[in-house]
């Protein structure tokens, strides 16, 4: 329905604008949205929009393009620095939800930002996102793994196999979030 919709395309927004207001480190670690639909104008094709300097380039382009010619203390420094931003979001009670690599963005400065936390749990509420919304086929690598484990957990192994292709300077594909 629109009403799910719009709950679920205002749900990133929402979540970014209190880590403004409460999280301030994880503002600067996150990818911003820019605008906010009303729910009068939810349509079925929403998209998000969000503010990225134009330096930053989505993993598997920084892989291809950087990480080939990087040496491995260089490679460990960006997984040093995807892990500290993980762990930052899950020391704050937040689970990512959706790593992968359309939400990881780096620059050839190793600055990263995240995006993409539609999916993103919350340890204490105010908010989470509402079940059963129809995402039209997307899975996303965390509903992969089984769900015995936590959100958490989901997300460190996911990251487990992000880092992987990093130290091997390989781009990340479906077949190997599988």
């Amino acid at each position: 329905t629109s009403t799910q919709r719009y709950e679920l395309m205002t749900y990133e927004p929402n979540l970014i604008a209190q880590f403004r207001l409460y999280r301030p480190a994880l503002y600067q670690r996150a990818c911003v949205p820019l605008g906010m639909t009303s729910k009068a104008d939810m349509t079925r094709e929403a998209v998000s929009l969000f503010e990225l300097p134009s330096s930053y380039q989505p993993l598997n382009t920084f892989v291809t393009q950087y990480c080939t010619q990087y040496r491995e203390p260089d490679r460990l420094a960006i997984q040093q620095l995807l892990v500290s931003h993980i762990e930052a979001l899950h020391d704050a009670g937040l689970s990512h939800g959706d790593i992968g690599p359309h939400s990881i963005w780096l620059t050839a400065g190793f600055e990263l930002k995240l995006s993409h936390f539609t999916m993103a749990e919350q340890a204490i509420p105010p908010m989470q996102p509402q079940p059963g919304i129809d995402l039209k086929g997307y899975i996303w690598p965390q509903a992969l793994v089984p769900a015995t484990y936590s959100a958490n957990q989901r997300d460190v192994m996911v990251l487990a196999i992000i880092l992987w292709h990093i130290e091997q300077a390989t781009p990340v594909d479906a077949d190997s979030l599988i």
